[in-house]
């Protein structure tokens, strides 16, 4: 089995996208840092407030009370698992200068396939989804900054499964790290058919109909900037690790001047020139491992276990089983596939 990559920075970020992320996708990463003696913030774009709930919460579907029930349940995890420093994009600490603070809604999703999310049809216009990503970067920016920040990990190019919200978090990882010149470590899913490699994409079954869903999730949206649009131009050596990284988050794809996105988005009009729409990065500064390592640390799952256990608004445990409030059953996981990015 793989080890984390040596020497271990001291002051990591973790980006997730919703409460109980932070213990499914990096539980036991998280564990293991702090471990070995890492402080680990934990930044969460949205309250998951479009999440289904467990049978004993459903009366708060619908209300304020369900994001309030989140983000207690998301303190009380945090706590389980050793981070003491935690953030919601958009809120200060973690929100630009210069800006008021904001919500960044949680986007819904529907399902491509049994096992692939894409957009929501009806997400609202403030969705982290249809966010402006330069904007959303900006605000992590502030919080990497202002923590000391050595370290950024977020989910692959994929979310892990699709999800809207997982694949803006590792966008806006990637731009946010371009800019402030931090590596960035990428986890993702194994396959449980082939555990050291990445569950990915396995593309639309009708392509048309994930474009009109994409479209439709996103009506009227304008242009927006993207990349050096925003940012003006890059010298040419950040433009090669720009390209650098970005093939990080497409293996076998070198030379690519976006970040790869799920086939539902790809197949969909894009909302500007360059890149992929919404503001998507064109990469980020970094020089990347060729493949993913899968990491298992077993070890650390009875205290996974325990952490998502606080999330009971949205997951009912069944011994080291955990039920999905869609119902969903699968066994909690205690290893993910680990990219890591270094800065050029």
């Amino acid at each position: 089995m793989n080890e984390i990559p040596q020497p271990l920075p001291k002051r990591v970020v973790c980006l997730h996208a919703h409460p109980d992320d932070e213990s499914l996708s990096t539980g036991t990463l998280i564990v293991e840092l702090v471990a070995r003696g890492c402080q680990v913030a934990v930044v969460t774009a949205t309250r998951g407030e479009r999440g289904e709930t467990t049978p004993g919460f459903a009366g708060l579907e619908g209300t304020p009370d369900l994001s309030r029930r989140r983000a207690e349940e998301l303190n009380r995890a945090l706590h389980v698992l050793g981070v003491n420093d935690h953030a919601f994009l958009g809120w200060p600490p973690c929100r630009a200068a210069g800006l008021a603070p904001r919500v960044y809604e949680d986007s819904g999703m529907s399902w491509v396939t049994p096992d692939w999310a894409g957009p929501a049809p009806d997400a609202s216009p403030e969705s982290f989804w249809l966010s402006d990503r330069n904007e959303a970067a900006a605000d992590l920016e502030a919080y990497l900054a202002s923590w000391g920040a050595e370290l950024v990990v977020t989910y692959n190019e994929d979310g892990g499964y699709g999800h809207p919200d997982h694949v803006a978090c590792h966008e806006v990882a990637v731009l946010a790290c371009r800019h402030v010149g931090l590596p960035l470590w990428t986890v993702g899913i194994p396959r449980l058919d082939q555990p050291g490699v990445e569950q990915s994409d396995p593309g639309p079954a009708n392509p048309a109909e994930v474009a009109q869903t994409d479209a439709a999730a996103r009506p009227g949206q304008a242009a927006r900037p993207q990349g050096d649009d925003a940012t003006g131009p890059s010298d040419g050596k950040a433009a090669d690790a720009n390209k650098a990284l970005d093939a990080a988050a497409r293996p076998g794809q070198a030379g690519s001047d976006h970040v790869s996105r799920p086939q539902a988005d790809a197949a969909a009009p894009s909302g500007g020139g360059g890149g992929g729409g919404r503001g998507t990065p064109n990469g980020a500064a970094a020089t990347p491992d060729a493949e993913p390592v899968l990491i298992d640390l077993p070890q650390h799952l009875p205290t996974v276990v325990k952490a998502l256990g606080c999330h009971a608004s949205q997951v009912v445990l069944d011994g080291t089983d955990m039920v999905h409030s869609g119902g969903q059953r699968h066994p909690i996981p205690s290893a993910f596939t680990l990219r890591t990015a270094v800065p050029a």
